[in-house]
């Protein structure tokens, strides 16, 4: 009952304050009204003024994380432009780099190769590829004026404030200034955290606080400065707004004095007054320059007519409010009165937050336990990776380990934990790696390097770190993570690979590109110091003898034991490499007297000529050795290497077996045919020898029935040879049989092309030397070549020459036979010139007689060879031989041996010998051409 009562005097003395506060609040309204419009003003513009400095924050804020972001890609494309131009140096065919390794190694930079005719030839961007900047007139002067620059530079493009994209390249012209190395990176591609101004969220946003905000827009500057024309941000289609017209006037004004500018305007139709205002945000560079890129103008508008409506609003608030105080003591009344009541609800209430309370503790438990699960499956992950991950501090101390420490280091992971990461590596590697951990610790980025670490077995290995650090959130590194490969097996394949490429697989010496190398130096130094450089040039002597009698593999025995014997007699910083086959050459820098040169090619060949013993075989060899000197002999690593080879074979064509230095051979005739025999030797590897194809032509209705392979050399210096002029030097040295070989292989491969084509069943004619007869191995390889190449034997022709003594034809006989079982055609070739007679043309397996073109070049000229040629092609006829005139010439020898009836014609009347090219357009068009003279 008391506490009723306590509770009826309360309720008095609310309805009291009530009633006071009620008159209270009418005589202030009164008081405060009419200066109302006054401090309305103030307060719209101290919010005008909030507003402005927040925008212009936002902005600035923007700009200057443009900046930091775009000096850290400046940093990176300087650092990664340099490893592209080391790269050039050590590779400078651009087409085989591997860009998309480089664009990952790189950090997700795209890399574009632009040639001298500013064309995108290798990008890891391919849409560039192909893109030619000739296109575009600035865009080209630009390119081009960086290819032929010498330094490094960049450039940054906004293209769109909206969708937050900015990219930046870089570009830096190869020393040789045949590339243009162009790095390029899209910014909002680079961190997953670019900020920006997200204007319609603060637009948005803005507008609802402050309704006498019409509009806001931030606008950049144009590309060449200001204000031309001020560019906008884009609309929904992505398409850039920009200024009104009207208002860039005072833009301009607000960027040249670079301070703010507003103008007011009415509007006719809806009779309402904006203010606009203008507020340039002008970014300099270090220089004090204005920096227009990173420099913007704000536009806002206001409505001035939302403050009139705003004040008649307020009136109705201040009528409103006296009321609504009235109305809040009444429900105040009504509250106390149903406090008690409320009281007993309450109580409920409280017992079903505290259900609530519950749920959500449960819920925390589970999260607690989701993330030890997510825990043990990272270390999970951890431990059973073959690479390490450490876990360092920032004095390198290892907290962590994973268990592949035990089988890439042979550390235990308890004793190894606790120690410093940077005892074990390597003195020459720790300081480099050092100062790059400290860099880290400072400005946080990403580690990655190569170092040597050390194993507990006691050897150096290669580990591949990558490293990021750990930073709290002040952004200080706290620790650092480690995650490091052992690539020492990778090293070890790039070094062999390394080695291999500059020596010689079967001896170990260097080879002719590591020669050609050490010989370069040695001119240089011998230039600079005016001393002497020798090249020595020896062949192994009757070397193939040992290889067709006892093999390949003996050969290379006896080969490794040469070499042996040579190395006995070479001290430092001589030089003997391998050649090829059975030749070496040897370079001796700074000599004094070429006697010195001459000396130790004595010394070789004595101990050469010792006898050796391999596989229970004694043998002796010997050496025909060639020497010349700089600068006397050639100043030059080709020249040298050419005249002390043309000094070996001439040793060879005098009996073998001895020194001759350059300047001892006498006789220029014999130095041609020595650079012949010496280029012919090298021709087939070099790719200097080619085919060409002269057409063989019925003689009653001109169908083409095949053709004759004629072979051709290109000398690199001596131009074209005749083959007069080599064939001779090729069958005296014996190159004639692997280049007959060859000749063979080519011809049968080039017609099996044309079947295939759908060209004529042509037959193939392929002369055969009398070096390539006296082969044992003859027959085998045509039929190697038959069954290689898929060709049909009837097709072949095989022409051997008539010229050869008869007591050869007799040993020729069987082989010839043999051959004929293969199935091909043999041809007499140059008959009438040499000593075949009649008796053993009948023996002979021939299908065809060729008439020496000598008789045929003199049909019209002497009465003498007419009859010669008519009795052949009788004779010829009787036996049931074929015959074919080659070297027909003119309209007159075709008309005379149409009349013998000769069989088949070859000469310049219908072609002379084509490229395998033109020989295809013969063979389509010859039915549709009438002979005709060609010379």
């Amino acid at each position: 009952m008391d506490m009723f009562f306590k509770g009826a005097n309360q309720v008095r003395l609310i309805i009291g304050i009530g009633i006071f506060s009620i008159i209270f609040t009418v005589f202030t309204s009164y008081l405060n009204f009419r200066d109302y419009q006054h401090t309305l003003n103030t307060e719209i513009d101290y919010q005008k003024a909030l507003l402005e400095r927040h925008i212009i924050q936002i902005v600035e804020d923007t700009n200057n994380y443009y900046k930091l972001l775009e000096s850290s890609l400046q940093k990176k494309m300087e650092e990664y432009s340099h490893v592209m131009l080391k790269k050039y140096e050590e590779n400078p065919d651009v087409l085989t780099w591997d860009l998309e390794k480089m664009k990952k190694e790189f950090d997700g930079f795209d890399i574009f190769i632009i040639d001298q005719n500013l064309t995108v030839v290798h990008t890891s961007f391919e849409p560039d590829l192909g893109l030619n900047f000739k296109t575009n007139p600035s865009l080209a002067e630009m390119f081009a004026n960086r290819l032929q620059g010498n330094s490094f530079s960049t450039d940054r493009l906004e293209m769109s404030i909206n969708t937050k994209e900015l990219k930046k390249f870089s570009y830096i012209p190869t020393p040789d200034h045949k590339y243009l190395l162009e790095l390029g990176i899209n910014m909002k591609n680079y961190t997953t955290q670019f900020p920006g101004i997200d204007y319609e969220s603060v637009y948005h946003e803005l507008t609802v606080k402050n309704p006498f905000l019409q509009q806001l827009r931030v606008y950049k500057l144009s590309y060449t400065g200001y204000p031309d024309r001020v560019i906008g941000i884009n609309d929904e289609q992505n398409n850039p707004i920009f200024m009104e017209q009207e208002n860039i006037p005072k833009a301009r004004e607000a960027i040249v004095n670079n301070e703010p500018k507003q103008v007011n305007r009415k509007d006719s139709e809806n009779k309402s007054e904006f203010e606009f205002k203008y507020i340039p945000i002008i970014s300099y560079t270090e220089d004090e320059k204005p920096d227009y890129y990173n420099s913007r103008i704000i536009e806002m508008v206001y409505n001035n007519t939302i403050l009139e409506e705003k004040i008649k609003r307020q009136q109705v608030r201040f009528i409103s409010a006296i009321a609504l105080v009235s109305s809040v003591l009444t429900v105040l009344m009504i509250i106390i009165y149903q406090f008690f009541r409320r009281l007993e609800e309450g109580r409920f209430h409280l017992t079903e937050a505290n259900t609530k309370l519950n749920q959500e503790l449960n819920l925390r438990i589970e999260t607690e336990d989701s993330l030890r699960d997510s825990e043990t499956k990272y270390r999970l992950i951890a431990d059973h990776t073959s690479d390490l991950i450490y876990l360092l501090d920032k004095e390198g101390i290892v907290n962590y380990c994973s268990p592949s420490v035990v089988s890439v280091l042979g550390y235990a992971v308890d004793t190894y934990q606790g120690e410093n990461w940077f005892d074990r590596i390597h003195p020459e590697d720790v300081e480099r790696v050092r100062e790059l951990y400290r860099d880290q610790m400072i400005n946080p980025g990403s580690l990655r390097e190569e170092l040597r670490y050390w194993h507990k077995e006691g050897v150096w290995i290669m580990l591949e770190i990558n490293g990021k650090p750990i930073v709290n959130s002040n952004g200080r590194t706290e620790r650092f993570v480690i995650v490091a490969r052992d690539i020492t097996q990778r090293k070890q394949s790039e070094e062999t690979v390394r080695y291999m490429a500059y020596h010689d697989a079967l001896t170990n010496l260097p080879n002719r590109r590591l020669l050609a190398e050490k010989l370069n130096s040695a001119l240089e130094e011998s230039s600079q110091i005016g001393s002497l450089t020798a090249v020595i040039y020896l062949d192994l002597d009757r070397f193939k003898i040992i290889n067709d009698t006892l093999g390949h593999s003996f050969g290379d025995l006896v080969l490794k034991k040469a070499v042996k014997r040579i190395m006995t007699c070479i001290e430092d910083p001589i030089t003997l490499a391998r050649m090829g086959g059975d030749e070496f050459a040897i370079v001796l820098p700074q000599l004094t007297h070429e006697e010195e040169a001459v000396k130790l090619s004595r010394d070789i060949l004595a101990v050469l000529t010792e006898p050796f013993l391999l596989n229970n075989r004694k043998f002796t060899l010997s050496a025909s050795i060639g020497i010349a000197f700089y600068p006397s002999d050639g100043e030059n690593v080709e020249t040298l290497l050419k005249n002390a080879d043309i000094a070996m074979y001439a040793v060879k064509d005098q009996g073998k077996n001895s020194i001759l230095c350059f300047s001892e051979v006498e006789k220029p005739v014999d130095v041609r045919r020595l650079m012949l025999e010496s280029g012919l030797r090298k021709a087939l590897a070099n790719n200097e020898l080619f085919l060409v194809y002269q057409p063989q032509m019925a003689i009653q209705n001109e169908d083409m029935t095949g053709m004759e392979a004629l072979l051709r050399w290109e000398h690199p210096e001596l131009g074209v040879i005749s083959p007069y002029e080599f064939i001779p030097i090729a069958e005296e040295s014996g190159l004639i049989v692997p280049i007959g070989e060859w000749i063979l292989r080519t011809a049968c491969l080039q017609m099996k092309h044309w079947h295939k084509q759908g060209y004529p069943s042509l037959r193939m004619a392929v002369n055969l030397s009398v070096r390539q007869l006296l082969e044992p191995q003859l027959v085998d390889m045509v039929a190697n070549v038959l069954k290689d190449t898929d060709f049909d034997p009837a097709l072949l022709d095989l022409e051997i020459t008539e010229s050869m003594k008869i007591e050869d034809m007799d040993h020729m006989f069987h082989k010839l036979f043999e051959l004929k079982k293969l199935g091909v055609n043999l041809v007499l070739d140059d008959f009438g010139t040499g000593y075949s007679s009649l008796s053993y043309l009948r023996k002979l397996p021939v299908d065809k007689l060729k008439v020496n073109q000598t008789f045929i070049r003199e049909l019209t000229l002497s009465t003498n060879h007419a009859p010669i040629v008519r009795s052949v092609i009788s004779m010829a006829k009787d036996l049931g031989i074929r015959t074919v005139a080659e070297g027909i010439e003119s309209k007159e020898h075709l008309s005379i041996l149409q009349q013998y009836q000769c069989d088949e014609i070859q000469g310049y009347v219908y072609s002379r010998p084509l490229l395998s090219k033109d020989m295809e357009t013969f063979i389509h068009s010859h039915k549709h051409k009438k002979p005709h003279h060609t010379k």
